[in-house]
């Protein structure tokens, strides 16, 4: 790192482009590869297969206006954005749906442990030792007891970039679990009735708009890319545009490897969690439930970030979120509290199935979060500061919140306190010139052909068209 610059500019973290590859590729893929079997099954492989790569290109659009809505601002979270622009009130109901989201996300990562854990005929407890039954106690104990011993110290790293191990240890189990479905695939054949063209063509469109939200949820990690690009060597939109963009691309063409090789094998018999179409007992799907588990340990640790985040700011009251929480008690009571929350609920709620939550959660919290809410910041930042405002970074005039506490944590290991006027400059000079504006000023900014340029002007507008219209078609067709 360049020891030239002012200290603000020299965080702790300090993720490389290959290791921020590796996390966000773990990220996207998660435990939501082991439901595209049943997703192409329902949607069909041609109108799913293009789909997924609409859903793709759409997702890298929206986090290219994330990213440049961040690096614009020199802020690095939803809600500082949100309050430096358009109001506190504001920020904070952002922070509350971003928790929301991820928390259904982490429930549906818990109802999966559970199935693979005590799955009447499908888990591993009772296929290696004959034990183990779903009722509500056993539940609590035997998720309670992964999520404690697996979970737990994964979601107690203060980073992302802290993950970047348990993130190489889920991809191997990833392309291991990719294996199984795929050697499955290669050694039974298609089934008869996979893809199944004797339906008519009115019912075949309605079940692809059925799984719409579904192939919007496997590209959903907006939740933490401000905080991906926080954490990067050199930080510049174009660097964080090839991370997304090379992540992506492998992305989908794993998502279609399984997809199309898990629907072809089991067709119309395919469950919503393709492992579970395995024989228990099956040395290779024993292993493949395995690697699922190991997934499911880094998803939820990456899912309790954003809730903590937001537990400190609205609960504590903690502008700067969980940085700034100290390790005892706080940071690690909340932690400990939304694993344990989390447990419970997903005991509660298993029978509903993992892939119905995901859908539902998707259409309620994940549309907003990854479609409507980067547009409206993006043209809030630019109406609050200016459209031809130089790019801002936190290495020019700008000390982002989360460099300030990093700037004071370094200089208390180093002995000495910190001065924002000695380390930055003019405490004036501290942000941008943030002027607050209405949600109705942002809405007509994208109304008039005068304010924002036509190719990002229709951007901005297609984001948010294509997620409502995935969430109003999934609920009209249920």
């Amino acid at each position: 790192m360049d020891e030239t610059l002012p200290l603000v500019a020299r965080r702790p973290v300090d993720a490389s482009v290959e290791s921020s590859i590796v996390n966000v590729f773990d990220n996207f893929v998660g435990l939501v590869m082991l439901g595209l079997p049943w997703t192409f099954n329902v949607g069909g492989l041609w109108a799913t297969s293009v789909g997924l790569v609409i859903a793709g290109l759409v997702a890298l659009v929206s986090f290219d206006v994330l990213v440049v809505t961040c690096e614009r601002s020199g802020l690095m979270s939803f809600d500082e954005i949100a309050i430096a622009t358009l109001g506190r009130s504001f920020g904070e109901w952002v922070e509350a749906i971003r928790a929301c989201y991820c928390f259904g996300n982490a429930v549906s990562a818990s109802v999966l442990v559970c199935d693979s854990l005590l799955g009447d005929g499908t888990g591993l407890l009772p296929a290696l030792f004959g034990w183990g039954d779903e009722k509500l106690g056993t539940r609590l104990a035997v998720v309670g007891a992964f999520h404690a011993v697996a979970t737990l110290p994964l979601a107690l790293s203060r980073t992302l970039e802290g993950l970047k191990h348990a993130a190489t240890v889920a991809l191997v189990a990833v392309f291991y679990a990719t294996g199984v479905i795929v050697a499955t695939a290669i050694i039974r054949g298609p089934a008869s009735d996979a893809f199944d063209q004797s339906e008519p063509l009115s019912s075949r469109f309605e079940d692809a708009f059925r799984v719409l939200p579904l192939l919007n949820y496997f590209f959903m990690l907006h939740y933490n890319i401000p905080r991906y690009y926080h954490e990067l060597r050199d930080r510049t939109p174009r660097r964080m545009l090839l991370v997304t963009a090379v992540s992506g691309t492998a992305v989908v063409l794993l998502y279609l490897l399984v997809g199309i090789t898990g629907a072809l094998t089991f067709g119309n018999s395919v469950n919503s969690n393709v492992l579970l179409n395995l024989n228990a007992t099956n040395k290779f799907a024993i292993s493949a439930r395995i690697a699922t588990l190991i997934i499911a340990a880094t998803t939820f640790a990456k899912l309790i970030h954003p809730m903590r985040d937001a537990v400190a700011k609205l609960a504590f009251r903690a502008p700067l979120g969980a940085d700034a929480l100290p390790f005892f008690p706080h940071y690690a009571f909340v932690t400990t509290l939304l694993v344990a929350t989390l447990v419970v609920v997903a005991a509660l709620v298993v029978d509903i199935g993992f892939t119905t939550i995901l859908s539902y959660n998707s259409c309620i919290f994940g549309t907003f979060i990854a479609f409507i809410l980067p547009v409206l910041l993006r043209v809030a930042v630019d109406l609050s500061i200016g459209p031809d405002q130089a790019p801002i970074d936190g290495r020019g005039y700008v000390l982002a919140p989360h460099d300030k506490i990093y700037a004071r944590d370094a200089q208390s290991r180093q002995g000495t306190s910190f001065d924002d006027e000695a380390v930055a400059g003019p405490k004036a000079a501290l942000s941008p010139p943030f002027r607050r504006v209405s949600l109705a000023a942002v809405v007509k900014a994208l109304d008039s052909t005068g304010t924002i340029r036509k190719p990002l002007r229709f951007a901005l507008l297609f984001l948010p068209a294509w997620g409502v219209m995935a969430s109003l078609a999934y609920v009209a067709l249920q």
